[in-house]
């Protein structure tokens, strides 16, 4: 997934993560790294938790508890913890709407099959590379962005099958 596209609203996640140090206030740090399996089987560690605050073009909205993943270049907001914190989330013409108390909280829209936070451009497209970020992981984090966002394990296979796709 391309960084630069801002927070998807996921219904599948199991919580609300990031990669990027930058996103959060503060991050406790974990002793021992968490493993998050991702949809495709692949796993990432998960290296602590902390709040978010999501600039939104409603305003900001607080998340608590997001955890960092270095590495992981998707930024998920969780439907499910939305939904338990008293949210009611509408999906309707490619549109997603995030209410609290008749409140709206953040509206999105729906690009490539996913819900995206309508967010202040200098913070949608604002670039972060999370630490420890490898060359490799760039390539294969670009390749699996050009091809629809296939899943990694095709990603992986492609060097056997393909000229010039090198990582």
């Amino acid at each position: 997934m391309n960084r630069n596209q801002g927070w998807i609203v996921d219904s599948r996640a199991t919580k609300h993560f990031s990669g990027s140090s930058s996103d959060f206030e503060a991050i406790k740090r974990w002793n021992i790294p968490r493993v998050v399996r991702l949809a495709d089987g692949s796993t990432i560690e998960a290296q602590g938790y902390g709040d978010v605050i999501l600039p939104t073009t409603k305003g900001n909205v607080r998340l608590k508890g997001v955890w960092y993943t270095p590495g992981f270049y998707c930024k998920l907001v969780l439907i499910g913890t939305l939904d338990d914190g008293g949210f009611t989330i509408i999906f309707k013409d490619q549109k997603i709407k995030a209410q609290k108390d008749q409140r709206i909280l953040f509206k999105g829209l729906r690009r490539d099959g996913l819900y995206y936070v309508n967010q202040p451009m200098e913070k949608a497209y604002a670039t972060s590379i999370p630490e420890n970020t490898t060359q490799a992981q760039k390539v294969r984090e670009l390749w699996h962005s050009r091809l629809a966002h296939i899943n990694y394990n095709s990603v992986n296979k492609m060097r056997e099958c393909a000229i010039r796709v090198e990582y």
